[in-house]
C-alpha cells in the first residue's frame, strides 16, 4: 500500500500513479491521473481530510466511481469542494453542528471551551426571532445580524470573539478554500475600544498603595512591579543566584510559535514574597483599598505595566525590556547578542533598584516636610 506506479509483468512502470489505501475498512486502489509525486500525495491527503471533516458524500462518491480523486483534486483548488451552497448534503442545522463541534474540539481549555459554550447560547438566544432554525450556509447572516446588535451595545470584544470561532469552525469543517470561510471573513470586526493608557503607577503612588495594603500583599506589590509576572506566573517563580548571574526565573503561562512554554529570566532587584491568598480575594483588596486612595484603574495588571515603564525610565534598552516582559518574537541580531545576558541582569538590575531608590526616597522627603 502507499503511492506507486503500476507495473507490468516484467517489472516496467507504466501510465499514472496509484494512490493505494484502506478507507472505511476497505482497501481502495485509485488512479489518480498525474505522473506528480508531490501532486498525488496532495490528493492522498485530501483523501484523509475528506474523512476528518465528514464529508462521507465525497467519499461514497469516489469509492462507487461517480467522481474521480483529479476532480475532487480540481473542485479543492477552486475553492468550491467544501462549499454548502453548491454540496446540499453538507447542509446541516448551525447551533446542534456548532454545539457538538464546541463540546469535541481539543484546541481550548476547559475554561475557553465553557466561555464560548455561554457566548454562543447568548448570540443564538438574541438572534432566536429572525433565525428560528439557521443553517450553516446562514452563518454570514446570522454573524451580521449580532455585529449589529453588538455595536449597538458597545460590545465589540464578545462579537470578535465569536466571530474567530465561526471562522475555525468554518475553517476546519469545510476549508479555507470554501466560500463560505470567504464569507465569513468578510464580516469585520469591531474596533475594540482603546485601553486606558493611564494604567501605570508612579513608584510613589505604589508606595502609597503599598502602605495601605494588609502586611500579606505588600511584599506580593513590589515583587509584581520587579518582575512583571501575572497572577498565574507568579506562582511559577523562582530566585536563582550564583556569583555573576543574581536573576529571577519565570516560567511562562504562554506559548511562542514551536508551541513552547515562554520562559524568561529578569534582573534580581529585591527578594520576591511568597504569593498568598486567592486572586479574587486580592483583586476585592486592590479594588477597595485603590479607590479610597483615588487612584483609577489600578489591578493586576497595572503592575506589569509599571515594570514596564519603569524599566524604561531607569535607562535599560528598549529591546531589552521587550526581553524581560517575555515579548516574542525577536530579531535573529537580539538572540546572538543575548550571550551577554549574564552581564545585563546584574546591570538592569542595579539601575532599577537606584531608581526606585531615588523616587522613594524623593517621596519620603517630600512627606516629611509636609509635616
Amino acid at each position: 500500500m502507499g503511492i506507486y506506479f503500476q507495473t507490468r509483468p516484467n517489472g516496467t512502470p507504466y501510465g499514472t500513479l496509484v494512490i493505494d489505501r484502506v478507507l472505511n475498512g476497505k482497501r481502495l486502489k485509485i488512479t489518480t491521473g498525474s505522473k506528480d509525486k508531490k501532486t498525488v500525495r496532495r490528493m492522498d491527503d485530501l483523501i484523509t481530510d475528506l474523512k476528518d471533516r465528514g464529508m462521507d458524500s465525497h467519499l461514497r462518491h469516489l469509492v462507487e466511481g461517480k467522481v474521480t480523486i483529479r476532480q475532487l483534486f480540481e473542485m479543492d483548488q477552486m475553492g468550491t469542494l467544501y462549499n454548502p451552497h453548491l454540496n446540499p448534503e453538507v447542509v446541516q442545522p448551525l447551533r446542534d453542528t456548532l454545539d457538538d463541534w464546541v463540546k469535541s474540539y481539543k484546541g481550548w481549555t476547559d475554561k475557553t471551551r465553557k466561555g464560548n459554550s455561554e457566548l454562543l447560547k447568548t448570540m443564538f438566544d438574541r438572534v432566536g426571532k429572525e433565525f428560528p432554525s439557521p443553517s450553516i450556509e446562514d452563518i454570514p447572516k446570522v454573524l451580521r445580524k449580532y455585529r449589529d446588535l453588538c455595536e449597538s451595545n458597545d460590545t465589540p470584544r464578545t462579537f470578535n470573539i465569536l466571530r474567530s470561532v465561526f471562522q475555525r469552525f468554518v475553517k476546519l469543517k469545510f476549508g479555507r478554500s470554501s466560500n463560505l470561510y470567504v464569507l465569513v471573513g468578510d464580516v469585520e470586526k469591531i474596533p475594540d475600544r482603546p485601553k486606558n493608557p493611564q494604567t501605570s503607577k508612579t513608584p510613589g503612588q505604589i508606595e502609597r498603595l503599598v502602605r495601605s495594603l494588609p502586611e500579606k500583599y505588600r511584599g506580593m506589590v513590589w515583587t509584581m512591579c520587579t518582575t512583571g509576572v501575572g497572577w498565574t506566573e507568579y506562582g511559577q517563580l523562582t530566585t536563582r543566584s550564583d556569583i555573576k548571574n543574581p536573576r529571577v526565573n519565570i516560567e511562562g503561562t504562554k506559548t511562542d510559535k514551536k508551541d513552547e512554554r515562554r520562559r524568561r529570566e529578569v534582573p534580581l532587584v529585591y527578594s520576591p514574597t511568597p504569593r498568598l491568598g486567592s486572586e479574587k480575594q486580592f483583586r476585592k483588596v486592590l479594588k477597595s483599598v485603590s479607590k479610597k486612595l483615588r487612584l483609577e484603574n489600578v489591578g493586576i495588571y497595572t503592575f506589569r505595566k509599571c515594570y514596564s515603564n519603569w524599566l524604561v525610565e531607569s535607562g535599560v534598552p528598549q529591546w531589552r525590556v521587550e526581553m524581560y516582559m517575555g515579548h516574542l518574537p525577536r530579531s535573529q541580531t537580539q538572540k546572538y547578542q543575548t550571550t551577554d545576558t549574564w552581564r545585563w541582569l546584574v546591570e538592569d538590575g542595579e539601575k532599577l533598584r537606584l531608581y526606585l531608590e531615588e523616587k522613594r526616597k524623593f517621596r519620603g522627603q517630600k512627606e516629611s516636610q509636609q509635616d
